[in-house]
């Protein structure tokens, strides 16, 4: 501060004092305000600080749950789609069984339809001026094919015969000499003799009979016993042929396909396929005639060929008549 050489103070140094002075109040008033400036900007920091932590912590609790609400939908749609599979699998598998039922319960019908059609023809077809009257109708059996009735032919798989040699034997001494002899003492003392031409099986009885198996013809088997009884003539015993007899004839024969269930509704037949797979049919006293579906016809108990001809040719229309087609 200036002092005048009157030992004063000048009104210049005052105006400047008073200048500084302002100026100082400014600059203070100035740190003042930015002061409160600055605490309120941390303040606004601090809270826009606590709204974001807020709003972080909010939305990740909010992804939380959305997690877990996705993965609970996720697993119930999973869910959802395997019930659906296997009510779909379900459905199909029962419609199919009923779709399979539907059609065998269509084929039968119209199996029976046909029949009842064939019947209806055959009997209004009938000559009703002839010796029998129309009461007296005994085939009901209906005709399913038109087709004429083919011819079977049968091929002999196994002959029985016998013969008497007129003596008893001695079944020992006749073991000890001859060839191919087997001599089963269990079985009543019987001595078997195999026969190579013809292919045969000779059973020996103590009582002098001989029972020719396995020969493939009645002449073949005559031929066999024949043949034994000259070996067994050969060790100096007595013997005579005598009562030659063709016991039992076994025959196959090979046809169509046929269905054994209609056959055994209307011929005594018995049909059980739970047991045995063919039917057998009893319409002929005496032999057994099975019937198997592809066909195939076995024959035993025939004494003949000319009663097995004619045992097949009555079998013959009588199988076309229910012939698979």
């Amino acid at each position: 501060m200036k002092v005048s050489h009157l030992g004063g103070i000048s009104p210049g140094s005052l105006q400047v004092e008073r200048w500084e002075a302002g100026e100082e109040e400014e600059e203070e008033e100035e740190e003042a305000g930015w002061d409160a400036c600055d605490e309120e900007e941390l303040c606004e920091d601090d809270e826009e600080e606590q709204v974001e932590s807020r709003f972080r912590g909010s939305s990740r609790e909010d992804g939380m749950q959305s997690h877990v609400s996705r993965s609970e939908n996720l697993e119930q749609l999973s869910i959802s789609r395997t019930l659906k599979s296997r009510n779909t699998e379900h459905y199909t598998s029962s419609l199919k069984q009923r779709m399979h039922q539907d059609s065998w319960k269509q084929k039968e019908e119209e199996e029976l339809l046909k029949l009842q059609e064939d019947h209806t023809e055959s009997s209004s077809s009938l000559d009703y001026n002839s010796q029998n009257p129309p009461g007296e109708i005994q085939d009901v059996s209906p005709v399913t094919s038109v087709t004429p009735p083919l011819k079977l032919v049968a091929q002999l798989q196994n002959v029985w015969a016998s013969v008497k040699l007129g003596c008893s034997l001695d079944l020992k001494i006749i073991a000890r000499q001859l060839w191919n002899v087997q001599h089963m003492t269990q079985k009543n003392y019987i001595l078997f003799l195999r026969v190579r031409e013809p292919q045969a099986t000779v059973m020996i009885h103590r009582n002098g009979t001989l029972v020719i198996i396995g020969a493939k013809s009645p002449e073949s088997a005559r031929v066999a016993a024949r043949r034994c009884a000259r070996k067994i003539q050969k060790l100096c015993v007595p013997v005579r042929f005598l009562n030659f007899q063709i016991t039992n004839l076994m025959a196959t024969c090979c046809s169509f396909p046929v269905n054994l269930q209609q056959l055994a509704l209307y011929h005594p037949c018995s049909y059980e396929p739970e047991l045995f797979p063919g039917l057998f049919f009893r319409g002929f006293p005496g032999v057994s005639v099975s019937i198997f579906v592809t066909g195939k016809i076995t024959v035993t108990g025939v004494k003949s060929e000319a009663e097995l001809k004619s045992l097949l040719e009555t079998l013959g229309p009588i199988l076309t008549r229910f012939r698979k087609t």
